[in-house]
């Protein structure tokens, strides 16, 4: 991916206080800078498939399967609670089809996702 491109679509956090803080004017920098200027790396980041089993408010049973990329093979431990807020923040905004006695049948690391920057 084009190093422009790569910044274009990222967010650029500079620090965290009581909130996040981003930097507007350093992405527009890092935007403009030329290719070359940019050691080639890549960005490798792991790829779940989650199995959730749930009832519906009439009553119906579903399976579904739902994926999430992970910030680093060390959150392994942490998609648990990933998963606990995502069925949370599901149901808020869904208010008209929550996922009601939501269970997680299996978490499968399928594969990890890798981007090519430079």
């Amino acid at each position: 991916m084009h190093p422009s491109d790569f910044f274009e679509n990222c967010s650029l956090r500079t620090g965290i206080d009581t909130f996040e803080i981003f930097d507007e004017d350093l992405k527009q920098k890092l935007k403009s800078i030329h290719p070359k200027n940019f050691l080639k790396t890549k960005i490798t980041l792991p790829v779940y498939k989650i199995n959730l089993y749930y009832v519906t408010e009439k009553g119906n049973y579903k399976t579904v399967d739902r994926y999430t990329v992970m910030d680093s093979e060390s959150d392994d431990e942490y998609v648990d609670f990933w998963i606990d807020m995502f069925i949370r923040d599901y149901n808020k905004d869904n208010t008209n089809h929550k996922m009601i006695k939501c269970e997680v049948n299996s978490i499968e690391r399928i594969c990890e996702a890798v981007l090519p920057l430079g």
